[in-house]
């Protein structure tokens, strides 16, 4: 089967929307400048001098979760749900304040300008604005977060039945790539037109997932990603840097192959294989029997990856394993009884379910 070429994958392109001139603020915004210096409002007049003295009895005494754990990086809320914007030291500062204003209910806070927006709501897939560049931090405070919207634990989620899966409320046991474009409300938002870091819930905890788009259909969930110079063993050819560190230059969450795959109720899941930003599989066509999955073996110095079609046509990757020596390629493919060895930058697998 010919490689196609992944015309439809785009890796973090999305434009920034652009905020209204005219968006309403609750109060005139607020720049705090210097240490000890009372708040100065734009327009020129302080605030009243007891703020400060409370502004540090938040910071000292009530450090609450929502001022040290990010909801989401490379996003914010739009102008109409904003409050009140401030330049602030740190996202603790930032936080102090939003604990200052009853209606705040989350907070996004960019520490290369220090620039701090409050806001009157909490942000779900299909509301938050993409900030590509990943500066600016979304945070939530405890407790506010309705059905969908974003969260960092149970008690942040209001509706009953609800739990914080994936960073949502949610009363779905897993979250999918495939459930966050579908369910969640990415597939209507740029998020669903990207390649783009996203927390899903599987095997009962949190999960950094990437998520991608193949041939224009969003919601397949990488399983796993190789690069040049990776050896890989039996053991990490299932669940390789499962926290997505930067450094890594391999992830995989083979092992969660199966479970993934007995999610769905439909007949058949998708399953796709990218080799150098070309896809060796038809994305749309690729579907596996659920009575099929990924098969992952050891044969002498290579390990083999493998999964039947509905149509009985086999697909297996092939990768050096850390015994086989003098292996100058990453990986080879091999598709309904031909084999093609290739040298490779990069090979990815992908299941949309």
């Amino acid at each position: 089967m010919p490689l196609a070429r992944r015309s439809q994958r785009v890796r973090r392109t999305v434009t920034r929307p652009v905020e209204g001139a005219g968006a309403s603020s609750a109060r005139p915004p607020m720049e705090l400048t210097g240490r000890g210096a009372e708040p100065v409002p734009a327009g020129g007049a302080a605030v009243r001098p007891s703020a400060v003295p409370l502004l540090l009895l938040l910071l000292v005494l009530h450090p609450a979760n929502s001022c040290m754990e990010t909801a989401r990086s490379g996003g914010r809320l739009a102008a109409s749900e904003r409050l009140t914007a401030a330049a602030t030291a740190n996202s603790c500062a930032c936080c102090a304040l939003c604990h200052l204003q009853p209606r705040c209910a989350s907070f996004g806070f960019n520490p290369l300008t220090g620039d701090c927006e409050l806001y009157g709501s909490v942000a779900s897939y299909a509301t938050l604005l993409v900030d590509p560049e990943e500066n600016w931090s979304y945070f939530v405070m405890p407790g506010r977060s309705a059905h969908q919207q974003f969260c960092r634990h149970d008690s942040d989620c209001t509706e009953a039945g609800d739990a914080c899966r994936g960073r949502v409320c949610t009363d779905r046991t897993s979250v999918t790539c495939r459930d966050i474009a579908r369910w969640l409300g990415a597939g209507r938002h740029p998020f669903g037109d990207v390649d783009v870091r996203m927390f899903g819930w599987l095997g009962g905890r949190e999960t950094p997932l990437e998520c991608d788009v193949v041939d224009g259909v969003a919601g397949f969930t990488e399983l796993l990603s190789v690069r040049a110079g990776v050896r890989l063993n039996s053991t990490t050819i299932l669940e390789l840097n499962r926290r997505l560190e930067p450094d890594v230059r391999a992830h995989s969450i083979l092992g969660m192959a199966e479970a993934i795959s007995r999610l769905g109720a439909g007949p058949v899941y998708q399953l796709a294989v990218s080799v150098d930003g070309w896809w060796a599989t038809d994305g749309q066509q690729g579907r596996v029997p659920r009575s099929h999955t990924i098969t992952v073996e050891t044969i002498g110095g290579t390990i083999q990856v493998s999964f039947r079609d509905e149509r009985n046509a086999v697909t297996r990757v092939k990768l050096p394993s850390d015994d086989a020596a003098g292996a100058g390629y990453v990986a080879q493919l091999e598709q309904e009884g031909s084999e093609t060895r290739v040298a490779y930058d990069w090979i990815e697998i992908y299941i949309r379910e």
